[in-house]
Protein backbone atom coordinates (compact mmCIF):
# COMPACT_ATOMS: atom_id res chain seq x y z
CA UNK A 1 0.00 0.00 0.00
CA UNK A 2 2.84 2.40 0.80
CA UNK A 3 4.40 1.60 -2.57
CA UNK A 4 1.12 2.55 -4.29
CA UNK A 5 1.05 5.96 -2.56
CA UNK A 6 4.67 6.60 -3.55
CA UNK A 7 4.05 5.71 -7.19
CA UNK A 8 0.82 7.70 -7.42
CA UNK A 9 2.31 10.63 -5.52
CA UNK A 10 5.29 10.98 -7.86
CA UNK A 11 3.54 10.33 -11.18
CA UNK A 12 3.44 13.33 -13.55
CA UNK A 13 -0.20 13.91 -14.50
CA UNK A 14 0.12 17.14 -16.45
CA UNK A 15 -0.31 15.53 -19.91
CA UNK A 16 -3.22 13.38 -18.75
CA UNK A 17 -5.02 16.34 -17.19
CA UNK A 18 -4.92 18.53 -20.28
CA UNK A 19 -8.27 19.91 -21.25
CA UNK A 20 -9.67 17.85 -24.14
CA UNK A 21 -10.31 21.07 -26.05
CA UNK A 22 -6.81 22.44 -25.48
CA UNK A 23 -5.21 23.81 -28.65
CA UNK A 24 -1.61 23.83 -27.40
CA UNK A 25 -0.50 21.52 -30.22
CA UNK A 26 -2.63 23.06 -32.96
CA UNK A 27 -0.30 24.20 -35.75
CA UNK A 28 -2.91 26.59 -37.13
CA UNK A 29 -3.21 28.62 -33.94
CA UNK A 30 0.05 30.51 -33.58
CA UNK A 31 1.50 33.97 -33.95
CA UNK A 32 2.64 33.02 -37.48
CA UNK A 33 -0.88 32.45 -38.81
CA UNK A 34 -3.98 34.55 -39.40
CA UNK A 35 -6.20 32.14 -37.46
CA UNK A 36 -8.01 33.11 -34.27
CA UNK A 37 -9.80 30.34 -32.43
CA UNK A 38 -13.45 30.88 -31.50
CA UNK A 39 -16.11 28.70 -29.89
CA UNK A 40 -19.58 27.76 -31.12
CA UNK A 41 -21.27 30.75 -29.46
CA UNK A 42 -18.97 33.19 -31.22
CA UNK A 43 -19.57 31.41 -34.53
CA UNK A 44 -23.29 32.03 -34.11
CA UNK A 45 -22.70 35.66 -33.21
CA UNK A 46 -20.68 36.10 -36.43
CA UNK A 47 -23.70 34.92 -38.42
CA UNK A 48 -25.91 37.56 -36.82
CA UNK A 49 -23.42 40.44 -36.90
CA UNK A 50 -23.04 42.97 -39.69
CA UNK A 51 -19.28 42.53 -39.91
CA UNK A 52 -17.56 40.58 -42.66
CA UNK A 53 -15.87 37.39 -41.45
CA UNK A 54 -14.24 34.20 -42.64
CA UNK A 55 -14.71 31.10 -40.48
CA UNK A 56 -12.69 27.92 -41.00
CA UNK A 57 -14.46 24.79 -39.72
CA UNK A 58 -11.99 22.07 -38.84
CA UNK A 59 -10.88 19.55 -36.24
CA UNK A 60 -7.55 19.68 -34.48
CA UNK A 61 -5.10 16.97 -35.42
CA UNK A 62 -6.68 16.27 -38.80
CA UNK A 63 -3.76 16.30 -41.27
CA UNK A 64 -5.97 17.32 -44.20
CA UNK A 65 -7.26 20.29 -42.18
CA UNK A 66 -3.74 21.28 -41.21
CA UNK A 67 -2.54 21.18 -44.83
CA UNK A 68 -5.59 22.98 -46.13
CA UNK A 69 -5.38 25.51 -43.30
CA UNK A 70 -1.74 26.30 -44.06
CA UNK A 71 -2.62 26.86 -47.74
CA UNK A 72 -5.52 29.06 -46.66
CA UNK A 73 -3.14 30.94 -44.35
CA UNK A 74 -0.71 31.60 -47.24
CA UNK A 75 -3.49 32.85 -49.53
CA UNK A 76 -4.86 35.05 -46.74
CA UNK A 77 -1.46 36.63 -46.10
CA UNK A 78 -0.88 37.22 -49.82
CA UNK A 79 -4.25 38.96 -50.04
CA UNK A 80 -3.78 40.93 -46.82
CA UNK A 81 -6.55 39.14 -44.91
CA UNK A 82 -5.66 39.78 -41.29
CA UNK A 83 -7.94 37.29 -39.55
CA UNK A 84 -9.69 34.00 -40.20
CA UNK A 85 -11.72 32.57 -37.36
CA UNK A 86 -11.00 28.92 -36.57
CA UNK A 87 -13.76 26.74 -35.10
CA UNK A 88 -12.92 23.19 -33.98
CA UNK A 89 -16.33 21.57 -34.08
CA UNK A 90 -15.36 18.03 -33.04
CA UNK A 91 -16.49 18.21 -29.40
CA UNK A 92 -19.67 20.11 -30.24
CA UNK A 93 -20.58 17.68 -33.03
CA UNK A 94 -19.95 14.71 -30.78
CA UNK A 95 -22.15 16.11 -28.02
CA UNK A 96 -24.64 17.42 -30.62
CA UNK A 97 -25.38 20.43 -28.43
CA UNK A 98 -28.06 22.96 -29.30
CA UNK A 99 -25.62 25.66 -30.40
CA UNK A 100 -23.94 23.26 -32.83
CA UNK A 101 -27.38 22.39 -34.22
CA UNK A 102 -28.08 26.10 -34.72
CA UNK A 103 -24.83 26.45 -36.70
CA UNK A 104 -25.82 23.48 -38.85
CA UNK A 105 -29.24 25.09 -39.29
CA UNK A 106 -27.64 28.33 -40.53
CA UNK A 107 -25.76 26.30 -43.16
CA UNK A 108 -28.47 23.77 -44.02
CA UNK A 109 -28.72 24.99 -47.63
CA UNK A 110 -25.05 24.10 -48.16
CA UNK A 111 -24.45 20.92 -46.16
CA UNK A 112 -24.69 17.38 -47.50
CA UNK A 113 -26.96 14.73 -46.03
CA UNK A 114 -25.38 11.52 -44.74
CA UNK A 115 -26.87 8.04 -45.25
CA UNK A 116 -29.12 8.55 -42.22
CA UNK A 117 -30.53 11.83 -43.54
CA UNK A 118 -28.57 13.98 -41.07
CA UNK A 119 -26.63 17.11 -41.92
CA UNK A 120 -23.28 17.82 -40.23
CA UNK A 121 -20.27 20.03 -40.71
CA UNK A 122 -17.37 18.36 -42.45
CA UNK A 123 -13.67 18.96 -42.08
CA UNK A 124 -12.04 21.66 -44.17
CA UNK A 125 -15.11 23.80 -44.65
CA UNK A 126 -15.14 27.54 -44.55
CA UNK A 127 -17.69 30.30 -44.67
CA UNK A 128 -17.26 33.86 -45.79
CA UNK A 129 -19.88 36.20 -44.38
CA UNK A 130 -20.14 39.41 -46.34
CA UNK A 131 -23.00 41.92 -46.38
CA UNK A 132 -25.25 39.38 -44.63
CA UNK A 133 -24.59 36.88 -47.45
CA UNK A 134 -23.15 33.43 -46.81
CA UNK A 135 -20.53 32.00 -49.15
CA UNK A 136 -19.79 28.40 -48.26
CA UNK A 137 -17.03 26.08 -49.40
CA UNK A 138 -16.35 22.51 -48.35
CA UNK A 139 -13.88 20.01 -49.70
Amino acid sequence: MIYLFIVLGTKDYKDENKDAGSKNNNVLISSNTVFEEINHSKVLSKFSSNSDSIIFFCTEGNKLCESYGMMLNSVAKENKVSKIYYYDFSVDRESNNATYEKIVGKLEDYLYYDDLGKQDLRNCSFVMLRNKMVYFYDD
